[in-house]
């Protein structure tokens, strides 16, 4: 689980929230993991996202869409991938 005081990787081939950086490349580096963390509190949603750094919004959107494609059958990515990196940039 993620701890705030401690800073945690977020393993998207096992889905969860780790210490230790995995030893493959599917993971959020800790600042993405925090922020992956908090933006299932909505209130954070609501009134943060926007105070996100550009580049962690955008490493964000990479690693959702990349665990969407390791968890959800037949997910393989969205033709909007562009617009919505434009529009989370805004």
């Amino acid at each position: 689980s993620y701890t705030t005081n401690t800073l945690s990787y977020f393993d998207i081939i096992e889905g969860r929230f780790s210490r230790q950086c995995p030893d493959h490349k599917s993971y959020m580096i800790p600042s993405v993991a925090e922020a992956f963390y908090q933006s299932t509190n909505r209130d954070f949603c609501e009134t943060n996202f926007n105070r996100l750094s550009s580049q962690i919004r955008k490493a964000l959107l990479d690693d959702v869409l990349l665990y969407y494609k390791h968890h959800i059958t037949g997910f393989t990515g969205t033709q909007s991938h562009h617009l919505l990196g434009a529009i989370i940039n805004d």
